[in-house]
């Protein structure tokens, strides 16, 4: 997905984030219902912040911002245990 930065004039960030669930029949399921919800939550999380705070920002820090989110969001019968970046990068 592409976020524009909170103040972001020309650049955008890229991101791309896979989740491992358990159990994982049940979690893909979950991820498959929520997909939309949480697609829009990370958009609104990632875009209220601006270029110097992503820059800075732990990448650890947003994988664990991330599992709170998903957490929030009530997955009904999995649990996401882990979030990989498999693309970070500004433009």
């Amino acid at each position: 997905m592409r976020v524009n930065p909170a103040g972001a004039t020309d650049g955008h960030l890229r991101v791309e984030v896979a989740f491992k669930v358990c159990p994982s029949v049940d979690g893909m399921v979950d991820m498959r219902r929520k997909h939309i919800e949480l697609k829009h939550s990370l958009i609104s999380r990632l875009s209220s912040k601006t270029e110097a705070e992503i820059e800075t920002h732990r990448v650890e820090n947003l994988r664990r911002e991330i599992m709170a989110l998903t957490d929030e969001k009530g997955l009904r019968s999995s649990r996401v245990i882990d979030v990989r970046f498999t693309k970070f990068e500004m433009e």
